[in-house]
């Protein structure tokens, strides 16, 4: 029973994220909610599956693996309602892992032709726990940005299974 709840659970998951119309004025809140709900729904997809989930971002956008452990190594997802995304135009987007900048500049080129050049940065593992990011998102001309971390603190919002989850809020940055 616990099972088929999750399978609708999921289901409805991603039919949500594929009808849902992304609007607003801020580029940077509409990315940054997205990839929250498809994080959420990669932590549902990985303690279904009992199988890391991971997200390699990009400075165009980002794009999910699983582990195989079948071959030891982070493959692609394709579909599962968690698609490569593209980042919108003039978007600032800036990675930190335990509190340390990622640089974001993978040649593409290299990358098509090395796959394992494109391993996740941070992901969730199949307890449901994200590994500790810092995404910051914003528009150039806008004062303020949107912060998207896989947060431990009690605040955090959690999952079903008590795992923390993300938390998203708003800052003013500096011009």
């Amino acid at each position: 029973m616990l099972v088929v709840t999750a399978v609708i659970g999921l289901m409805t998951a991603i039919a949500v994220l594929s009808f849902k119309v992304i609007g607003g004025t801020d580029p940077a809140k509409s990315a940054a909610q997205q990839l929250q709900e498809q994080l959420l729904l990669a932590r549902d997809l990985a303690e279904l599956e009992q199988r890391a989930i991971g997200v390699h971002i990009t400075p165009t956008g980002y794009e999910f693996f699983g582990y195989s452990s079948r071959w030891e190594a982070w493959r692609k997802i394709s579909g599962r309602g968690l698609p490569a995304q593209t980042w919108p135009e003039n978007l600032l987007v800036e990675l930190f892992i335990d509190g340390r900048a990622v640089k974001l500049d993978i040649d593409t080129k290299d990358a098509q032709r090395d796959e394992s050049l494109l391993t996740p940065q941070f992901g969730v593992a199949p307890s449901g726990d994200f590994s500790a990011f810092e995404l910051q998102l914003r528009v150039p001309a806008n004062t303020e940005a949107w912060i998207l971390r896989g947060d431990l603190a009690p605040a955090a919002t959690q999952g079903f299974s008590g795992a923390p989850a993300l938390a998203l809020e708003q800052v003013k940055t500096p011009r």
